[in-house]
């Protein structure tokens, strides 16, 4: 009997059981399917996740702020980050947010799918209408790139069972292996009905942290953060949900709290070169002022014609030129850093 007329006689076999082997089938399948003489096509090693994980995050503390961006992407409004024994070796870090969690489908379809294009064609998260914050498709080589081992839990409103599913990134992913051939069993646990969110459980730690990489993080965690205070309590026109602010407590220590310290307003925003602020009042007069201290402007426009379709309202705005002659006591790179809205 040849080689594929084994593989036949097994696949069919295996086919008149009253719980037949998927796994088995599939993966000879596979190998009958690539052996064909007439086309080609590309498979993937299973450790090309290590080296993504290395290649795509350099850094940890990158790391750590790109999967608390996809909290705030899953429109978390808190994320609690804890560390045990982070200044050695092997130790263990928790992220918990209270995000929308995520399906048996969508842990299929997106967090296990490498390269999806999720972020690119669903841009604006789906409850609080945020631009999303995190770089596309990471989340799961940020994971790896921590730790050696995760056990994810997830939790969606509206059902009473959980996902559970583990990961060991350094035995289970080893080179030589095709990646279609490694499973991570998912295990379901109850849950109360009302609760949502993703637990990320991050075992033997692959680095020790230094306070001088938690404060990085906490640099990238905090352009997250409005620079301004909310203006209006009304939801967002696009969604019936009113966005709550997004908070990160790290080791104990609140969003809040490092503000003072670290925040926008005193880390970044008092180093513009020029502040603008404008009005309309109730009569639709629009008035404009800029002001730089730096230069010694001060001026005022105001615009002949009525504005009326708008209401009345306000707005404040900075004026940052990335040169380090301008921002005077504040490096460039870090100022970019902390700017939301300049990219990585």
């Amino acid at each position: 009997m040849s080689e594929l007329e084994t593989l036949r006689h097994i696949i069919a076999e295996e086919l008149t059981k009253e719980q037949p082997n998927w796994h088995l089938i599939e993966r000879l399948s596979r190998s009958e399917v690539d052996n064909s003489v007439h086309a080609v096509r590309f498979s993937v090693d299973a450790g090309h996740i290590q080296r993504l994980g290395l290649e795509l995050v350099a850094k940890q503390e990158t790391a750590l702020a790109e999967l608390i961006k996809n909290a705030y992407d899953a429109d978390a409004s808190q994320v609690i980050v804890t560390f045990h024994n982070h200044d050695k070796q092997g130790g263990e870090l928790v992220i918990e947010d209270n995000g929308l969690g995520m399906t048996l489908q969508v842990v299929r379809d997106s967090w296990m799918r490498l390269s999806t294009a999720h972020k690119q064609t669903q841009p604006i998260s789906p409850r609080y209408q945020r631009l999303r914050a995190g770089r596309k498709g990471i989340g799961r080589f940020a994971v790896q790139r921590l730790g050696k081992t995760l056990m994810m839990e997830t939790e969606v409103v509206g059902s009473e069972l959980g996902l559970r599913v583990s990961f060991d990134w350094d035995n289970h992913f080893e080179s030589g292996q095709d990646l279609n051939d490694i499973f991570n069993h998912v295990e379901q646990y109850q849950k109360p009905i009302e609760r949502e969110g993703t637990r990320l459980r991050i075992g033997r730690l692959r680095e020790t942290w230094s306070e001088a990489a938690l404060n990085r993080v906490w640099k990238m965690i905090l352009s997250l953060q409005s620079p301004f205070s909310a203006l209006t309590d009304a939801p967002n026109i696009l969604t019936e949900y009113v966005d709550p602010g997004f908070e990160v407590q790290l080791n104990g220590e609140s969003t809040r709290q490092r503000k003072t310290t670290l925040g926008i307003e005193s880390g970044f925003l008092q180093h513009a070169l020029a502040t603008i602020t404008g009005s309309v009042d109730e009569n639709g007069t629009a008035t404009v002022r800029v002001v730089s201290k730096k230069t010694g402007l001060d001026d005022s426009l105001v615009h002949r014609e009525k504005i009326t379709l708008t209401g009345p309202f306000k707005f404040t705005a900075r004026y940052f030129i990335y040169l380090s002659e301008v921002l005077s006591g504040l490096s460039v790179p870090l100022a970019k850093e902390m700017d939301p809205n300049m990219g990585e």
